[in-house]
């Protein structure tokens, strides 16, 4: 709600976070933090498939291809109309040390 008073005057917008804690277990390969423009119109499992092949040092380009993929399906769905922001943060988990362990 950062300099937005009509959003909190008149739609309840708030700057007050909502936080959940998560263990990362051994298992979980990516964290993808992304805003409404994505979970709107993309589901989770769909998110994964789109990233899933890209490799660590690729993660900007995967990120890349999530938020447009993101884009264009609010883009069909709206008609052409105007779309608000997207973002994307992904962050590979558990990568291998150097010394391989």
């Amino acid at each position: 709600c950062l300099g937005d008073l009509l959003g909190h005057q008149d739609c309840g917008i708030t700057c007050e976070p909502e936080v959940t804690t998560v263990d990362i277990l051994p298992q979980n390969k990516w964290l993808l933090v992304c805003s409404d423009g994505i979970w709107e119109f993309i589901s989770p499992n769909e998110a994964i498939s789109l990233i899933a092949s890209y490799p660590a040092d690729k993660a900007m380009v995967a990120a890349e291809k999530l938020a447009k993929e993101g884009w264009d399906k609010w883009i069909k769905e709206e008609g052409g109309a105007v779309v608000d922001d997207i973002t994307v943060i992904l962050v590979h988990l558990n990568l291998p040390s150097a010394d391989g362990a």
